[in-house]
Formats: C-alpha cells, sequence, structure tokens
C-alpha cells in the first residue's frame, strides 16, 4: 500500500509528514525524494521548493524528532526524590526511542551519511535534555549527587543513549527492570560521599 498523506495537510507540512512515516516504517534507507513527493502528491522539485533538498527535510525530521523528546520529557509528571526523578527522566527519554528507533537513529547517529543538521538543529537538540540538566543541578544542590551539573548531566545522557541504542540494535536485550538498574548503577557512580 503506497504512502499518502491526509488530504487536508498540505504543501511543506504535508511532504513532511509522507517523509516521516516512511522514516518510522521502514528506516531512513526509505527516504528516496521521488517517493516522498508521489506520496505527498507533487513533484521532487517541491521537496527542492519546500526545503532546499532532502538535506533541508533531513533537518525537519531530526529537529521534530527532538521536539517529540522535549514535549514528552515535558509530560512527565516526576517524583520528588532526588534519585527517582533521574530514573524516571531516563524512562521517559527510553520510551521515545524504544518507541521509533528509526526516527531516534536519524537524531542521534548518522543513517544517511550526507545529512549533516544545522547548528540551529543541534543547538535545539541540546536543550532538550534540560528537564535531565535541572533534575540533577536539584540533586547536587540536595547533596544526593557530587560533581559538576554539566558533566554530570552530559555522562548521564550518554549512559542512556548507549544502553537504548544498544537495546534498538539488538545487542541487549529489551528489559525495563534492567534498565533501570542500569540507571541506578550509573547515578550510583555519582553519589555524594557518606559521611
Amino acid at each position: 500500500m503506497p504512502f499518502m498523506a491526509p488530504p487536508s495537510i498540505t504543501g511543506s507540512d504535508r511532504l513532511a509528514a509522507v517523509a516521516e512515516r516512511m522514516l518510522v516504517e521502514e528506516g531512513p534507507h526509505a527516504l528516496s525524494l521521488r517517493r516522498i513527493a508521489d506520496a505527498a502528491g507533487t513533484s521532487t522539485q517541491s521537496v527542492y521548493t519546500q526545503f532546499g533538498g532532502k538535506q533541508g527535510l533531513a533537518d525537519v525530521l531530526f529537529r521534530s524528532g527532538f521536539e517529540r523528546l522535549a514535549s514528552h520529557l515535558a509530560d512527565l509528571i516526576l517524583p520528588d526524590g532526588a534519585v527517582e526523578r533521574l530514573i524516571a527522566l531516563g524512562c521517559g527519554y527510553r520510551q521515545v526511542a524504544r518507541s521509533s528507533p528509526h526516527h531516534y537513529a536519524l537524531m542521534t547517529s548518522r543513517p544517511l551519511p550526507e545529512f549533516q543538521p544545522t547548528a540551529e538543529s543541534l543547538a535545539f537538540a541540546a536543550s532538550t535534555i534540560e528537564p535531565l540538566r535541572q533534575a540533577v543541578g536539584l540533586a547536587v544542590d540536595a547533596g544526593v549527587l557530587a560533581g559538576r551539573t554539566g558533566e554530570i548531566t552530559e555522562a548521564l545522557w550518554a549512559a542512556g543513549h548507549g544502553y537504548v541504542s544498544l537495546e534498538n540494535s539488538g545487542l541487549l536485550p529489551v528489559d525495563d527492570d534492567r534498565f533501570v538498574q542500569y540507571l541506578h548503577a550509573v547515578i550510583g557512580g555519582w553519589a555524594a560521599p557518606t559521611a
């Protein structure tokens, strides 16, 4: 069955919707400008007109993935405990990555070798871990974690990303409890010394 965008969506939104559906369901290799244009009921010239070509369209998809991540993390109801808050954010991040592995791959690796996100999109992507940075800052202020907030935030982000990427690639079993245990171990590495 060919991909078709809803008739109510027009222009660049229609092309982006078709491309995102192809990415999510088939993977980055499916992002042929001809297929996207045909499914959107337009020409490949429209992709160039609306996005400047495949690079521009890929950048829109890259950013939309991080917009979804930011929205999901912002909607989480976080527990009061410092460690529990970090665990909840890690699990929320994993939920987004696991729900759409192909889109996550475009966000965090380079399955399209010619694609390089714009500086603006990279800055936006980095900003989506702000809830994690805030939670780490609270944990440091409370004396639960010891270290620099920025360094701890980056370490936790990198650790969560690495684990989820291995899950998505099939190199680790998908196991919620094991992931939570892993997060506890990583967070524990930054625990403040007890008297």
